[in-house]
């Protein structure tokens, strides 16, 4: 499940859950910027583990994007969603 909220100068929020037994758990957040020679929200995340891109387009009530390694590019998450 998907949380999207504003953000402060000109970010948006965005809070990640899973829902595991019914109940819901939070998998990270992240703040995304609006990058215009992209087209795209995009935020960098860093973990002792791995480092990533995301970038996520919204068109009306439908979201896509993905999440690639860095450095390499590789994909490691693809999203495909629309707001109920």
């Amino acid at each position: 499940m998907y949380e999207f909220t504003a953000g402060q100068h000109g970010t948006v929020h965005w809070a990640a859950d899973k829902v595991v037994n019914g109940q819901r758990e939070r998998m990270g957040e992240l703040d995304v910027t609006y990058d215009e020679a992209e087209a795209c929200w995009k935020a960098e995340f860093s973990s002792p583990r791995v480092k990533s891109v995301w970038r996520l387009i919204v068109e009306g009530t439908h979201l896509t994007g993905s999440a690639r390694l860095l450095p390499g590019n590789a994909t490691i998450r693809k999203i495909d969603a629309r707001k109920d």
